[in-house]
């Protein structure tokens, strides 16, 4: 074998010359290091605006939009992936000198580079020995038999796109920087004798401890040549040893392949590879002929592993696939890392974690990635490098089987490596296509599970699919909308999936589980210190210092990290109580860099911890022995029973003996109630019951927050898990027994209350003379009108109380707040915002918990299952609306892309009162009834304001509170009439609704949008909202024009030039207009002279570069602005404002 590390000559080819001015003759200048890419070596393009990047799930133009101008005053930074030094496609010749010291006469010699991009041409001296093409497995090219000379050996690499691949694949897709060109890994000549070893395949039987040994022998010479082959274990330590200790066998092997099967006992008492126990065995296989003696050493491990009666079976144990998600990033050297430490590392990690699998999305990681898992027992799937479409006859699926083969060949005996999927979510007509694939790949491997697809749904029901080992997918199609999901929250809160797998009679596995986001920790920025750049953090930090929130990065990282870990819990312990679920695949354990930054994990993109949550409380919901309640919530009126039903997940190596299954109520560190559910033996499996719990909450005073834990124990082991349940006292209700008291006769003819109100003692203390000298003093009034709270929703009203000097309750109707105070939502982002924008785009809440707001109202900082109710339905206070700097009480964590300063309740000092202002509506219909944890809130807020405690110091004006006001309703109290006068549609009615989250869609430009009135009004402007949920902005509107109408003529207004992005945009007027029709007249939309756009074709995806401009309108609100009074929309605010309302009894005369 020759080493060929070290400096290569170089030449780049980007107008694609080399072939036909034949370079392989040429002696290059220019020099490269290998391993390495050229990127990395200062060749290729500079990053710039027109860079044509491999990846679909981008904004092309996104150096138009107002979000991501951040940071790139000095250079360009991409905001949606973490961006390589140079980009380069296309072909790239590389040159070395062979030393005639290093050759060895007599022997077959071939290239192998371990990992490289697409294709491969070689040329030994100035002939052309052929070439080799994959993503997923090493290049192997034969150079034959070479004299003792010196020989220059030119190799010529491709990356450019040599199929029509989807773009996101992770074989190619500039997500994770698969785009490199280069040689990596291990780049050698190998060198063999005339007759060798050119593969052994390894098939182990666990039940007759038996190993079939299939050896290829490639004979180079034109000649038969009698050859032995001899079997013998390796006595090393950490690996195991065959029970005979050689096998011989002779073989005539005629020119080229000859295929010879051994067979070989193994003691009966040689362990199996699993989870638990990752035996190896290592087997050297001598070949000897006349030419010599050439040895194959080879590592495998006994396991089998089976899809039957439902189940997943790993040496017949029944198996839960717990895994995590990996596509091929690399941050720090950009292209695959193929020494096994940092793989080691990845495995261990995923342990630690609780977790026992992996999937290669859309990829195929290198040898090491299959060692590293060997070592550690971690079960692995692996992906064809792609994420295409297919149709039957397509010659993709030829491709697919192509990689298939080549990765079972070269990675096929590594025991970790169980199943492999051809694709990622695939497009066309697939099923029968990848349904043969599934086939074939069974016919020429039978040790490994096969699936026919990663994602989808199938085109038939679930129970009827056929073809494939198991289902992989995160909707079956039929059951739980939408799209009989298998994840997120219609599963959770003791619910699961089951309707959604109704009948299935195979095993199956949630794809892509999670996706939800926390805030990103910019000093990540300083571990990007290899290949890759962190231009995409450093946007979104650029962002969050210009609106002024930088300062709470961290707080926003920790706090959004604890409900993102709350959502995780959820969504693992649904997948746990579903029957035939049996796994997961999580999106993912580590964060995301590619397709807009999916901050998903609870590690970093380095796999390191973000601090939020750690492995020894993850592993309490994410473990091979999870206990689970399926309690169906966790808001509780005090006194209520909380009745939740105990089951178990349990896949650990054997059952659980004598297992003592109990619970525990706990009031912080004060236990309420501890009982024992039974003692059991607990097999393998999942759904086993284990009894019910029913406990009545204390009917405490006071909210408090309890922690329901349930522990399973045995004499080795314990499994905790636990859930906070939260329990306030209704104070907006009588009880049921109180009301039956009160109508009660002996409650009605209470003499001695009737006795006592008409008696001379107690007239007589109403007349005291100290008591009426209290009621006149000072004191008195000062202390009535300082325990009174004014509560309203009108602006005028609360503007009028602030002046006269009262505490005021501001609760404004949220459909009377500016767009810019988008909704809130009390789930986290979904995968992340620039893929798939929403306009609610929350992430977790901060406070303090020692404010005195809060001490009706236990919280943590953040966000947990007590504010569910209170933040769906809300909106957020945009605080850039205000003059200065204002400290809210509660801030709304926004999207890292947005970066809103938001807040849910505040306090100011404004004219001569005191504000509390909350967008919270207390009248929240909860899932189950009116919302315990609302009402109690609300409560809580009272009692802090008719306290000394409220004392607000930051003065605000309520000219700049006022900037937030804006009627949403505004259009149907004008009762404007819409038409577009290009076309008769009525989908354009929704821009007149006031709702964010609607829009039209029209295509083609100009669009005259005619807005009518029954009588004239006064107008100063146009508020336009676009299009809030598509991540390319389609429909954003650049130029426009308005016009009114006077006189029965059109008279022009105004026109001008918007800018791209999803804040809500004014369009002032150069004087007021009092008219009874306005029309808008989008006249363009955004585009650029050099864009590029994927688009599917009916063989598979194609770049298209070149002019384009958005054909598109969409509107999602139009408003005209008016200072005229309009009223209350639909006056269905009931009591709007409710004077001196007081949360403690009123001192009474």
């Amino acid at each position: 074998m020759i080493i060929l590390d070290g400096l290569w000559k170089f030449r780049i080819d980007p107008q694609n010359e080399g072939f036909k001015n034949h370079w392989e003759r040429d002696n290059f200048k220019d020099c490269i290091r290998i391993p390495g890419v050229l990127q990395e070596q200062g060749y290729g393009e500079e990053v710039s605006r027109q860079t044509e990047w491999v990846e679909g799930l981008s904004d092309p133009l996104w150096y138009l939009r107002e979000e991501y101008q951040y940071e790139n005053e000095d250079k360009v930074r991409i905001p949606f992936l973490s961006q390589p030094p140079k980009v380069y496609r296309g072909k790239a010749w590389y040159q070395m000198t062979i030393k005639s010291e290093d050759i060895t006469e007599g022997k077959w010699y071939s290239l192998y580079i371990e990992n490289t991009r697409w294709r491969s041409h070689v040329w030994c001296d100035d002939t052309y020995l052929g070439e080799d093409f994959s993503l997923c497995t090493p290049h192997e090219i034969s150079i034959g038999f070479l004299k003792k000379k010196e020989y220059k050996l030119t190799i010529c690499l491709d990356n450019s796109m040599q199929l029509p691949y989807r773009p996101d694949g992770h074989g190619v897709s500039d997500a994770f920087s698969a785009g490199w060109n280069g040689m990596v890994g291990r780049v050698e000549l190998h060198s063999h004798l005339a007759v060798a070893i050119k593969e052994v395949r390894v098939f182990s039987d666990i039940d007759r401890k038996r190993a079939t040994f299939e050896v290829t022998i490639q004979n180079y010479t034109k000649e038969t040549v009698k050859t032995s082959l001899v079997i013998g274990s390796e006595n090393e330590r950490n690996f195991q040893t065959s029970l005979d200790i050689k096998q011989e066998l002779t073989v005539m092997c005629q020119e080229g392949v000859t295929l010879v099967t051994l067979m070989k006992e193994y003691d009966q008492d040689t362990k199996l590879w699993d989870e638990f126990s990752a035996n190896l065995l290592k087997e050297s296989i001598a070949l000897t002929s006349d030419y010599g003696t050439e040895t194959e050493e080879v590592t495998f491990g006994f396991i089998q592993v089976k899809s039957e009666n439902g189940l997943f079976l790993v040496n017949h144990r029944p198996t839960y696939f717990r895994g995590t998600h990996f596509g091929g990033d690399y941050p720090l050297t950009g292209y695959p890392d193929c020494s096994i430490k940092f793989w080691q590392k990845i495995m261990k990690v995923i342990k630690e974690w609780g977790l026992n699998f992996m999937r290669f999305h859309s990829y195929c990681p290198p040898e090491a990635a299959f060692v590293a898992a060997d070592e550690e027992g971690i079960y692995l799937q692996v992906e064809c490098g792609m994420w295409n479409s297919f149709e039957p006859g397509d010659p993709m699926l030829e491709v697919a089987k192509m990689e298939a083969d080549r990765i079972l060949r070269t990675f096929g005996n590594h025991p970790s490596f169980v199943m492999l999927s051809p694709s990622n979510e695939p497009m066309g007509e697939w099923l029968g296509p990848l349904t043969e694939f599934v086939a074939y790949c069974k016919e020429i491997d039978s040790r490994k599970l096969y699936t026919i697809q990663s994602g989808w749904p199938f085109p038939i029901e679930p129970d009827q699919v056929t073809g494939t080992d198991y289902l992989y997918f995160h909707r079956s199609g039929f059951g739980i909308e939408p799209g009989g999901t298998i994840r997120n929250s219609a599963g959770w809160k003791g619910s699961d999936y089951r309707e959604s797998l109704k009948n299935v009679t195979l095993p199956a596995i949630c794809h892509e589980l999670g996706q939800w986001c926390s805030y990103p920790d910019f000093s990540i920025i300083d571990k990007f210190t290899g290949y890759l750049s962190p231009s995409n953090f450093e946007v979104f930090r650029g962002s969050a210092k210009s609106h002024g929130v930088e300062q709470y990065s961290k707080e926003f990282h920790y706090n959004s990290g604890k409900l993102q870990s709350l959502m995780y819990k959820e969504e693992i312990e649904a997948n746990l109580r579903t029957p035939h679920l049996y796994g997961f695949e999580l999106l993912d354990l580590h964060d995301y860099l590619g397709q807009g930054t999916a901050l998903v994990g609870v590690l970093d993109a380095f796999w390191e911890e973000k601090g939020y949550i750690s492995p020894k409380e993850w592993k309490r919901f994410c473990s091979k022995t999870v206990p689970l309640a399926r309690i169906p919530k966790y808001v509780y009126e005090a006194g209520e029973t909380v009745t939740a039903s105990v089951e178990i997940s349990h896949f650990g190596e054997a059952k659980l003996s004598q297992a003592t299954v109990s619970y525990e109520l706990r009031d912080g560190t004060t236990t309420i109630k501890k009982s024992i559910l039974g003692r059991m033996d607990i097999p393998i499996g999942k759904n086993i019951e284990a009894g019910t719990i029913r406990l009545a909450l204390p009917n405490n005073q006071e909210s408090t927050v309890y922690e329901l834990f349930v522990c399973i124990e045995t004499k080795e082991e314990c499994f905790i898990n636990s859930w906070k349940l939260w329990s306030y006292q209704n104070n907006h209700k009588e009880s049921e027994e109180f009301i039956e008291v009160k109508k009660s006769k002996e409650f009605i003819e209470n003499k001695e209350a009737k006795e006592f109100k008409e008696s001379k003692e107690f007239k007589e203390s109403k007349e005291s003379k100290e008591f009426k000298e209290f009621k006149e003093s000072k004191e008195s009034k000062e202390l009535k009108e300082y325990c009174r709270v004014f509560y309203t929703k009108d602006w005028e009203a609360a503007e009028k109380a602030l002046e006269e000097g009262k505490k005021v309750l501001f609760n404004p109707r949220i459909d009377s707040l500016s767009y810019d105070c988008p909704k809130l939502q009390f789930k986290p982002i979904f995968w992340n915002a620039q893929m798939g924008p929403t306009w609610a785009r929350g992430l977790s809440i901060m406070c303090d918990p020692a404010h005195p707001v809060f001490r009706q109202f236990p919280t943590e900082s953040y966000a947990e299952w007590q504010w569910e109710d209170i933040i769906d339905g809300a909106r957020g206070i945009n605080l850039s609306c205000f003059g200065g700097e204002l400290t809210p009480i509660v801030r709304v964590i926004d999207d890292w892309n947005r970066n809103y300063p938001l807040a849910l309740m505040l306090e100011a000092k404004v004219r001569n009162g005191g504000l509390f202002m909350t967008t919270v509506d207390f009248r929240t219909e909860g899932r189950a009834g009116k919302s315990p944890a609302a009402s109690a809130l609300m409560q809580s807020i009272f009692c802090y304001m008719e306290s000394e405690a409220f004392a607000p110091k930051e003065n605000v004006s309520f000219e700049d509170i006022k900037t937030i006001y804006h009627e949403n309703h505004t259009m149907e109290l004008l009762e404007v009439s819409v038409v577009l006068e290009e076309e008769e549609t009525k989908d354009i009615e929704v821009i007149c609704h006031g709702n964010a989250e609607d829009f039209m869609l029209i295509k083609g430009y100009p669009a005259h949008i005619r807005l009518e009135m029954p009588k004239a009004h006064s107008f100063y402007g146009i508020c336009y909202v676009p299009r809030q949920n598509h991540r390319e902005h389609e429909g954003d509107i650049k130029e426009y024009q308005v016009e009114y109408r006077k006189e029965g003529h059109w008279e022009f207004l105004c026109e001008g030039e918007l800018k791209s992005s999803f804040s809500p945009k004014t369009i002032t007027f150069p004087k007021t207009v009092t008219t009874d029709a306005i029309r808008f007249i989008a006249i363009s939309g955004f585009g650029g002279e050099h864009v590029t756009k994927w688009d599917l074709e009916k063989d598979g995806w194609h770049q298209m570069t070149g002019a384009y401009s958005d054909p598109y309108v969409s509107i999602a609100c139009l408003t005209l602005l008016t200072e005229e009074g309009l009223g209350i929309w639909r006056g269905e605010v009931n009591n709007q404002t409710v004077d001196f309302k007081s949360a403690t009894t009123d001192i009474e005369n």
